[in-house]
C-alpha cells in the first residue's frame, strides 16, 4: 500500500492521508469515506452542510 494526501474543496477545504494501491483508488476511498475521519483536517469544522459539490482538487504520493 502507498500513502496518498487527499486535498478536496467545498464550501471549505479538506485534507486527509489514504492508504491505497493507486491514485485512483486513493480517490475513490475519500469518496467513499473510506478513511479515519479522526486524522482529517477540515475548515468549516460543525457545518452541516455545503458539502454537496465537494471535489478532489489534488493528490500527493506520499510514499512507495
Amino acid at each position: 500500500m502507498t500513502l496518498y494526501k487527499i486535498h478536496a474543496k467545498w464550501i471549505g477545504y479538506s485534507e486527509v492521508d489514504i492508504e491505497a494501491e493507486s491514485r485512483d483508488q486513493a480517490i475513490q476511498k475519500y469518496y467513499d469515506g473510506d478513511y479515519d475521519f479522526e486524522t482529517e483536517l477540515l475548515t468549516g469544522n460543525g457545518l452541516d452542510k455545503g458539502f454537496e459539490n465537494e471535489q478532489v482538487i489534488l493528490v500527493v504520493k506520499l510514499g512507495g
